[in-house]
Formats: structure tokens, sequence, C-alpha cells
């Protein structure tokens, strides 16, 4: 993509948005990516190996592209922030329920149902038509089941369902979950403040301990998933995450938002990587979330005052903020070319290596046109109002300077999932 055309698509997109927002968003889906190109390779979620030029063997080391998998407590904590943000802004999370609830539908259903119809596509390709009506011999739903129950985001209750369409989809089970319960939290965290996102935070971290500890819960489900993998990543376990970027949004808004060190925010991320490679699971998450709501923290502080200047000095920069804008959409469709491109056979003979070099750069190409294609068509398409979900503005009485630039020029589109 050109700079001439990054520039036209960023002055109709970026009117009014937070470029820390849309960069964490690109990081999100990046790193999502490189965990399921990993997996797509047949690389282990714990451990890889790197040859040694001129030996005859390899040595083993922590996999870092698992790390990539942890984009979704990203994902969370700036869903969080922009709800929240919303709502104290007077926007369409403000209205009443009604027109709360209509305006996440709105937001989010186009583009997912979309993706579930991709995804029943690349299926019956794959499985053929008697897959379509009948359960796989090891345990797997009946595709055109498993989609009705994606349709009403049921997923999220169900072991088999969990896992069992598309990899991805589990986190907007839990999303939905979240935007139900919003309009709860926000007088809750708005009043609590600090107390509160403690509460919650020991709160997830008893729910996962005590769902993992207990056997009954734990024990592997026959063609899917444990119960304790249900609860834990729930919004039950996980609403910690999005409580997080809920306060830190109101801190913002409020002209309350500390600054924060780099090295700080560095040493919470050392704590949460530790915390995932050492497979204490009860930890990692809610760890991660503490870490994101800290970077968002230092990139409101650091990344936004200096928009205009990083937008028109680096060209990374505006291709990054475009990637970000599209990263919903990405998020979406991302798995099922994964999954295509997994299934031709001459992929297979292939290193893993060389597989996980291929498929990144051949899936992520197409993903990243197809995203941008669904968000102008679809994500963009049907949004009841604009304001609410214009969510990036900066909380300041006439907004930041920085931002004059970029607000002064036409906006053409409406920005990507809150």
């Amino acid at each position: 993509m050109s700079d001439a055309v990054i520039s036209n698509e960023l002055n109709k997109q970026s009117s009014g948005r937070l470029l820390s927002i849309d960069l964490l968003r690109a990081v999100a889906a990046f790193g999502v990516f490189l965990f399921h190109a990993s997996l797509t390779a047949g690389f282990d979620k714990f451990s890889l190996s790197i040859p040694i030029p001129g030996l005859d063997r390899a040595i083993a080391i922590p996999n870092f592209l698992s790390l990539g998998a942890m984009g979704v407590s990203l994902f969370f904590v700036v869903s969080g922030y922009c709800l929240a943000r919303s709502r104290y802004r007077g926007g369409s999370a403000a209205t009443s329920l009604w027109g709360y609830y209509t305006s996440r539908v709105h937001r989010i259903y186009p583009a997912y149902f979309f993706s579930l119809l991709v995804t029943l596509l690349v299926w019956w390709l794959v499985a053929g038509t008697s897959a379509m009506w009948q359960p796989s011999d090891d345990g797997r739903p009946a595709l055109l089941l498993d989609f009705f129950v994606h349709s009403a985001f049921l997923q999220g209750f169900s072991s088999t369902h969990f896992l069992s369409f598309n990899g991805t989809l589990w986190s907007m089970a839990t999303e939905v979950q979240f935007y139900i319960l919003f309009p709860l939290l926000f007088p809750l965290v708005r009043g609590g403040g600090g107390r509160i996102v403690l509460l919650v935070l020991a709160g997830c971290l008893l729910i996962r301990y005590l769902s993992g500890a207990t056997p009954s819960l734990a024990a592997l489900v026959e063609g899917g998933v444990a119960k304790s993998v249900l609860i834990s990543y729930s919004v039950l376990g996980r609403l910690s995450e999005f409580v997080v970027g809920m306060w830190v949004a109101l801190l913002h808004m409020e002209r309350r938002l500390p600054s924060i060190r780099i090295w700080k925010v560095a040493g919470l991320f050392v704590v949460a990587a530790v915390a995932t490679w050492r497979a204490v699971g009860w930890l990692s998450e809610p760890m991660w979330g503490l870490a994101f709501g800290s970077l968002l923290v230092w990139a409101i502080h650091e990344v936004d005052p200096r928009a205009v200047q990083m937008t028109s000095r680096f060209r990374c920069v505006r291709t990054c903020r475009a990637f970000g804008i599209y990263s919903y959409s990405f998020f979406l469709i991302h798995w099922v070319i994964l999954f295509l491109f997994d299934g031709i056979p001459w992929f297979h003979l292939a290193d893993g290596w060389v597989k996980f070099f291929v498929a990144g750069v051949a899936c992520f190409g197409l993903s990243y046109v197809l995203a941008k294609w669904m968000y102008l068509n679809i994500e963009s398409r049907d949004v009841p109002s604009k304001e609410g979900l214009n969510n990036c503005r900066h909380p300041r009485e006439g907004g930041d300077p920085a931002l004059h630039v970029i607000e002064s020029k036409e906006a053409g589109f409406p920005p990507s999932r809150e």
C-alpha cells in the first residue's frame, strides 16, 4: 500500500481517534495471528525447537510466540476502556438500555455473522456435506448446529462448541457477556474506583484457581474442553481485564490518570510472561490484564501527544494504525484463512519453521486484504450513531491540539470495534 493510499485512508477513518488505541489493537491482532500461525505450523505451545547450523541437534527455548495469545487480554482491556469512555462522554453507551444493546449489535454482529458464514463455507469444503448434519468421529458437533450456537454467542457455555467451529470466536462470547453486564458495572467502577478493581481482580483469581483445582470441573470432556476452561475463559474469569480498562478510562476522562515509567510496565510484563510459561493458568490472564492496562496508561501519556508528528513522519505508524482500524475484522477472519491454508496437502511436507513463515506471509496478507474489505463494506455499514462509537477523542474540553489536524479532516467512516 502506497504512502498516498495510507494517508487517504487515515484521513477518512482516524478523525478523533486516539493513536494509542489503534496501535494497541494492531499489536493485539498481530500477536493473536502469530500464535495461531505457530499452531498451524505444528509448534508446541510451551517450547520451540531452534536448529543450530552445522550441528545435528536443536535447542529448546520457551515458545515466545505463544505469548501472542495474550493479545485477547489486550482486546478486553481496550474494550473496557472504550465503552467506559463512551458512557462517560454521553455517547451510545450512555443511552437507554435498549439503545445501548442495539448499538452493540450493530457494532459487532454484521462482521461477526459474515465470518461465521465464511467459516461454514470453509468447513464444508474441508469436511464435506455430511459433516453439515452429522457429528464427526472425534466428537465435533454437526457444522450447522455449531453455526447456530455461535450465531447466538452460546459457544461460551458449551464444552463441545467452545473451540469446535472457529478457534478465535470463544472470545466473542466473553465479550458479549461483558456487554450485557456493563450497564451494571459502570456505576460500580465509577463509584468504587481502585477498590472495585482490586475486588474484581481478587474474585477472578479465586474463581480461576478454584475451578482448576476442582477435579470434577478440571476433568477433560471428550470432544471438547473442561468445564474449568469454560469458567476461566468466561466473563467470570476474565472480568478483571475489562474492569482495568474501564478504570483507566475513568481516570483519563477525569484527568486523574497518573504517568507511569516504562520500566514498571516492563516489570508487569515479565511477571505475566513467567506465569504463562510456567503454566500458572489461574494467574496469567489477570496479570496480562494489569500489564496491558499499564501499557495503555503509558501510551496515552507518551504516544497520543505526539500523534500528528508520528503519523505524518513515519510510514510504519500509518500502516500500523490502518491495521489497528481493521483489527476487529482481521481478528474474526484470520483463523479461517489459516485453517484453509492448513488443508493444502503440500503444506504439510515442509519443515515447521518453513511452514510458519510461509503461512505467516501468505495468510497475513490475505487476511489483511479481506479484513479491509470487511471493514469498508460490512463493519462500517449500518452503524446507528457515530457519537459514542468514535470514542477515541481526547478527554480535555476542545480536544488535544495535536489531534485537531486529524479532526479537521472529513471522516468518511466510523471507527473499528470499541
